[in-house]
């Protein structure tokens, strides 16, 4: 594990565990580094750096990889404060945007950052569930393009937050705290400045 991901698992374990979930320290350790190698992953990658330095690279993220980083934590701790049975998938009757279809309970969003199914991550889709490292890098992948796609939508809400979203302040000013708390320690293991 790189020290950028060290400092997302330190960032990681300081939330509190969902209430709901039943795993013990190690089991939620684990997990939880499967995510921050993802987020390290992804934040490499939707910033053409380290081995996805490469010319045909395409960056998706304007900004650098810490505040990728910082927005994906922000995002996930909102959305479903990266609780175990939503990681894996199997979201409760109320959980994930859930709606009735038919007699059923249908989950219209999936991972951590809570996704509703759009083009921009059909190739991710069926691949983002589970907390394993790699259903868990494809689900940061997608919230990354997703992320990116707000922050070009509205800056203000520095990714974490669309324009009209009545929630959006309380987010930014989460992000921010988390910049200020831990931003320096992130900046000084990104190789994207």
């Amino acid at each position: 594990m790189t020290a950028f991901a060290q400092v997302v698992l330190t960032i990681l374990l300081m939330f509190h565990p969902h209430y709901l979930d039943k795993e013990t320290e190690v089991e939620r350790k684990s997990r939880l580094t499967n995510l921050a190698v993802a987020i390290d992953d992804v934040g490499d990658r939707a910033t053409c750096a380290g081995k996805y330095d490469v010319k045909d690279c395409k960056r998706v993220w304007p900004g650098s990889k810490t505040s990728l980083a910082l927005a994906l934590l922000t995002r996930g701790h909102f959305e479903s404060h990266f609780a175990k049975n939503i990681h894996a998938g199997k979201c409760r009757k109320w959980q994930c945007d859930a709606v009735k279809m038919y007699g059923k309970t249908v989950h219209l969003a999936r991972t951590v950052w809570q996704l509703q199914w759009e083009k921009t991550f059909k190739d991710e889709w069926d691949r983002m569930l589970g907390i394993e490292l790699e259903p868990s890098t494809y689900a940061a992948w997608a919230a990354s393009k997703k992320i990116a796609q707000t922050y070009r939508y509205c800056r203000k809400g520095r990714g974490v937050s669309a324009c009209r979203n009545k929630r959006g302040a309380q987010r930014v000013k989460y992000y921010n705290r988390l910049n200020k708390k831990y931003g320096k320690k992130l900046r000084a293991n990104d190789n994207v400045r």
